[in-house]
């Protein structure tokens, strides 16, 4: 019985309802049974990310182009395994402002069924009928403003986690 117990306490203190994600909780991985142990690891990464580069202050002879992609590029590791529409070809999108090592924000794109997935914390899974495009501005459901072409990093992830697709089935409304 205690090992019971021990195996519930564990798993509780890692849940996390999809109203308390994060953008980068939900875009790495969207389960809410990880999802406070996905937050620390990314923070974490994005700590040590943006302390490497001074976060900004010093670019280490790289442009910052390409600091942004190498960042969303290491962000592939914390992604939870794709398991739901696998054939579609999904993006995991960064948004940087004003000279940022690391993103101010996460969202997904489908670019085969030509959605954009977006959330905020306390909010619904925001649904928008667009999907940005290589070297361009965009604005994602969440945002109110768009990223500058050169603030957005893209990799591909093709498909969505079993939380991710929960979640826009039953929590997601258009933006």
């Amino acid at each position: 019985m205690s090992g019971c117990w021990n195996i519930f306490v564990c798993g509780a203190s890692s849940f996390m309802p999809y109203q308390d994600m994060a953008c980068h909780t939900w875009a790495l991985s969207g389960s809410q049974r990880s999802g406070r142990r996905t937050n620390e690891r990314y923070v974490q990464q994005m700590d040590g990310f943006g302390r490497h580069f001074d976060y900004g202050g010093n670019l280490r002879g790289q442009t910052l182009v390409d600091i942004r992609e190498e960042c969303i590029e290491s962000l592939r590791r914390l992604c939870a395994r794709r398991k739901r529409l696998t054939g579609h070809r999904v993006y995991l999108c960064g948004g940087f402002r004003q000279g940022q090592v690391c993103p101010e924000h996460l969202w997904l794109e489908d670019h085969t069924a030509g959605w954009t997935y977006d959330t905020f914390i306390d909010q619904r899974i925001r649904r928008v009928n667009r999907i940005g495009g290589n070297h361009q501005p965009f604005q994602p459901g969440c945002e109110a403003r768009p990223f500058d072409a050169n603030g957005i990093a893209r990799i591909r992830v093709d498909g969505f986690t079993i939380g991710q697709h929960e979640s826009i089935l039953r929590y997601s409304e258009d933006g």
